[in-house]
């Protein structure tokens, strides 16, 4: 099983697994973010890119800030959704 601090905390062993972008996207400090998806025209498939600012996954640094919800909304959002924790 995995511990809440393990999830937390992005080291050297969540770098080399599968998932690091995915991680990346879930950053506190990531708030630009733009998808796009398509399908190949020579297989019945689909590719996925996304691009995110500022980037994540600095080794030794919490995925997550600490808080009370909606407590770090940025100049201007006004409003905050407690149930997802979003400022808007």
């Amino acid at each position: 099983m995995v511990s809440l601090v393990q999830l937390l905390l992005f080291n050297a062993e969540a770098a080399t697994s599968c998932t690091p972008l995915d991680q990346a996207m879930g950053w506190a400090t990531s708030n630009l973010l733009g998808c796009s998806i398509v399908k190949c025209t020579t297989s019945d498939r689909y590719v996925g890119v996304c691009r995110y600012s500022p980037k994540g996954n600095l080794v030794n640094n919490n995925v997550y800030q600490v808080g009370t919800v909606c407590s770090a909304c940025p100049t201007g959002k006004t409003s905050c959704n407690r149930d997802e924790g979003l400022c808007f």
